[in-house]
């Protein structure tokens, strides 16, 4: 009899280890499915972040690569182009210029870049003086086109303040021809002592910047170009 209650008795335990193991694996089933369902939620909210990012870089216009169709993705841009975006300002303003999804009207397109520029941009900045010097979807305009070329080189966008150089040059203005060139090569060649060395215009400015100064100190208020050479004017000449 022995033997038979000794097996009774562990039949008996394990049902009751079983029953508590199934008590504790529900209560348990409970909170990790919480616990799951927490996790899960995490995972697609991080999910769905870098999937905007990602989204997001494609259409930047700084991006060489941005050209799919997800970057003239309009809709998309004119939210956060509403919300002073200047990249998505920017790819609005290009979508008006080359009517990319949408009919071109250049006014809309100025004004975007206009937009992207005043939150400080460089590139919509430079594209606003290309407009203005390219006498094409708007009359040329030497003064505007030099007015956003400056924008663009005061935010440090080497190429803009290359043209901002030639300008001022081409006013005679070799003072600040040579000042805005200097400070492109700065950014070409940080560190660099001898800039002249890159570029040998840099010395013809700053030849005709010296020459434009001594004018002035002796009273020389205006110059003349003869044969594409700046001279300061002689007394004879200024009557």
């Amino acid at each position: 009899m022995k033997p038979f209650y000794f097996i009774f008795f562990l039949f008996c335990a394990a049902l009751m280890i079983q029953s508590s193991l199934q008590c504790f694996a529900a209560e348990l089933s409970e909170e990790d499915k919480a616990a799951i369902q927490e996790i899960e939620e995490n995972n697609r909210l991080q999910k769905k972040n870098e999937i905007s990012i990602q989204k997001y870089l494609k259409k930047n216009p700084n991006s060489m690569t941005a050209q799919s169709d997800e970057y003239w993705d309009l809709a998309w841009h004119a939210r956060l182009a509403d919300a002073g975006d200047a990249n998505s300002q920017y790819v609005i303003a290009k979508a008006y210029e080359e009517g990319r999804n949408v009919d071109e009207n250049p006014q809309k397109a100025v004004s975007f870049y206009q937009r992207a520029c005043d939150n400080q941009l460089p590139e919509a900045c430079m594209r606003l003086g290309e407009i203005y010097s390219e006498n094409k979807i708007l009359l040329a305009d030497v003064d505007k086109s030099l007015y956003w070329f400056t924008k663009a080189g005061k935010l440090n966008y080497t190429p803009a303040q290359f043209k901002v150089a030639t300008l001022y040059a081409d006013r005679d203005d070799f003072n600040a021809a040579y000042l805005w060139l200097e400070e492109a090569l700065k950014h070409l060649f940080p560190g660099e002592k001898n800039l002249a060395s890159h570029s040998p215009q840099l010395v013809v400015y700053q030849n005709l910047k010296q020459r434009q100064d001594n004018a002035a100190a002796h009273g020389v208020k205006q110059n003349w170009r003869h044969e594409g050479e700046w001279l300061p004017l002689t007394a004879v000449q200024l009557q």
